[in-house]
């Protein structure tokens, strides 16, 4: 997550330097919210592949993902078989 938002961070920056465009608040936490989404979207996808190639540990690894991504519907909510963003 930290790199997430030094990422986002430093591009605003560099806008801001070398193109003179200044971002709002709101497009910057948008763009941080956007980052993390697309982060978390990836571990999904690793998590299913995960569970292709190691189908007995198929549960185990769908818990990892939900608590991580999913407790306290902070960062996703969970549907029935599936993170929902």
């Amino acid at each position: 997550m930290r790199g997430i938002i030094m990422w986002v961070l430093w591009i605003e920056r560099n806008d801001a330097a070398f193109n003179g465009i200044f971002w709002e608040q709101e497009q910057v936490f948008h763009r941080m919210w956007l980052q993390l989404v697309d982060y978390g979207r990836n571990a999904w996808f690793k998590t299913q592949e995960r569970v292709k190639s190691k189908p007995r540990q198929a549960a185990e690894y769908v818990e990892q993902f939900r608590q991580t991504w999913c407790m306290n519907y902070a960062l996703s909510v969970w549907r029935t078989n599936h993170p929902g963003w």
